[in-house]
């Protein structure tokens, strides 16, 4: 009976130390992830009056399916990568390695920052990595504020401007490829769904930003769109 007693005492404290061991592990896996893509930002990147300078030979020696490097507030500035097809980079680091990250990563379908829509991924972390603090954007006043989204390439710096905020579900027609006359179509679509909606840009090439929301492994995503404004 003693035994059977000291075993059902004993119980919550193994429970609770497997708990802590389990959580420790994951702030760790969370550090090393983020640690990497800070270092590379460290090496390879510098900021003069808000404008990013990147060496872009030590960057692509790194990984050749680097495609760009996105930077939009707040301080969201990361290396995007292009797979073979949109599993490769989802726990892979830019390094070629396990991340629990993972990278932020073109659709496989495009292939130019010019396409008349370009759909770019990221985890929504909860260390507030990646594509964590897209989060923020919900915020209308927020929004409205931070409407500038640059992506950097070797030959050419595009910039785009926010258009709309809206929350869908994962391979709804938000993430359809389609041609230049289909902006209207596509924007009447978000129109319904948007949390925020710009009034002054509806066409032009699209970049769409996807974070997962609400479950783990749920079908919720949080949209960012936003207009090239120059190429």
């Amino acid at each position: 009976m003693r035994k059977r007693k000291l075993i059902f005492l004993l119980i919550p404290v193994l429970l609770i130390g497997l708990g802590a061991i389990l959580l420790f592990d994951a702030l760790s896996t969370y550090r090393e992830g983020a640690a990497l893509y800070e270092g590379i930002e460290e090496e390879v990147t510098t900021v003069e009056e808000n404008a990013l300078t990147i060496d872009w030979e030590t960057l692509l020696a790194e990984n050749p399916d680097i495609v760009g490097w996105i930077r939009l507030d707040p301080d969201i500035s990361y290396p995007v990568v292009r797979g073979d097809d949109n599993d490769e980079y989802l726990r892979t680091g830019i390094d070629g390695e396990y991340n629990v990250g993972g990278s932020i990563f073109m659709d496989s379908r495009n292939t130019s920052w010019t396409d008349p829509h370009i759909l770019v991924y990221g985890h929504h972390m909860r260390n507030n990595t990646m594509f964590g603090k897209l989060d923020l954007y919900q915020d209308s006043d927020f929004a409205k504020e931070h409407r500038e989204i640059t992506v950097y390439t070797p030959e050419h710096t595009y910039h785009y401007r926010l258009s709309c905020i809206m929350k869908d579900t994962d391979g709804s027609y938000a993430y359809t490829m389609f041609d230049t006359d289909d902006f209207d179509n596509y924007f009447s679509y978000c129109s319904p769904k948007a949390l925020w909606m710009a009034e002054d840009e509806t066409e032009g090439p699209i970049l769409t930003l996807s974070t997962c929301i609400g479950a783990s492994g749920g079908l919720d995503r949080l949209l960012l769109q936003a207009v090239l404004i120059e190429d």
